[in-house]
């Protein structure tokens, strides 16, 4: 799957911090050919390292977890190859 990483970033909060007293810096990233921008942890992606005003251009690979945790992610994100990387 190629995906876009914007070179901003946004927060989100964990499904178990109610209150939202703990926010936690995402990278946003869409599917090649979508308006939709979604919020991932910054190291959600294994083998890649987000750095911040780097607009990217991502392969990756998705891989469904059949029993993912219940406070945890349905899908994991392995890098296969950076496409492009530019400094804005």
């Amino acid at each position: 799957m190629t995906i876009d990483v914007s070179s901003e970033t946004s927060y989100d909060y964990d499904v178990l911090d109610t209150k939202k007293e703990s926010p936690i810096e995402c990278m946003l990233v869409k599917a090649e050919n979508s308006e939709t921008w979604i919020k991932l942890p910054l190291k959600a992606i294994k083998g890649f390292t987000y750095e911040r005003g780097h607009y990217y251009k991502l392969r990756i690979k998705v891989t469904r977890l059949g029993n993912p945790p219940a406070d945890g992610a349905i899908e994991k994100y392995e890098l296969i190859s950076i496409l492009s990387d530019t400094k804005e």
